[in-house]
């Protein structure tokens, strides 16, 4: 019986965790956030790259926070910021935010990003409204194909298309085949 109490609590707290500080994209001026982390796949294959702060958090499991532009169709990364410890103040254990980008550029010369194969969507119209179980809706939405960190593609479509083809579902949850075969019908539909 103990055990059993026991799992039911595991179980119960696994359902609040702690939300992930996102990474970010620049595009036209704007910021998004990134619903997911593009360096990952490159860190997985060689985890001995992985940036090292001082400090990890429940909110930053990944250790650092990558913010990507978008400039002449090609995306870079421009900040790679890392928790270091603050020695200037007096508070044990402080940390603040440091941009390592240059250091780490100049050690893996871009080979992070070269090779970056991706389909992102981004909220790009103002707000609209929100709807229980998919959140805030946009009145327009952009789809990116980017392959070998370049802009291959850029579809955009309103809200009402994104309905039809993808559904309530909220676009931080749509997955990479989905938002494929979403390319998919916009490029037909666009013939």
């Amino acid at each position: 019986m103990k055990l059993l109490n026991l799992l039911i609590i595991l179980i119960g707290l696994s359902c609040y965790s702690t939300p992930q500080q996102p990474d970010l994209l620049i595009y036209n001026g704007k910021t998004y956030p990134l619903h997911e982390y593009l360096l990952e796949d490159y860190f997985k294959k060689r985890p001995e790259n992985r940036p090292q702060g001082d400090m990890r958090s429940t909110a930053l499991w990944r250790g650092y926070v990558a913010v990507f532009k978008i400039e002449d169709k090609t995306i870079k990364l421009v900040e790679l910021n890392v928790d270091k410890f603050d020695i200037s103040t007096e508070i044990p254990y402080d940390t603040k935010s440091v941009n390592i980008v240059t250091e780490f550029d100049s050690k893996f010369k871009n080979e992070y990003t070269k090779h970056l194969n991706k389909l992102i969507i981004l909220p790009i119209g103002e707000p609209s409204e929100y709807k229980k179980g998919a959140g805030i809706i946009f009145n327009s939405y952009s789809i990116l194909n980017i392959v070998n960190s370049n802009i291959q593609e850029e579809f955009t479509f309103p809200f009402k298309t994104y309905e039809k083809l993808i559904g309530q579902k909220y676009y931080a949850f749509i997955k990479e085949e989905e938002l494929l075969t979403v390319l998919n019908k916009l490029k037909e539909r666009q013939k």
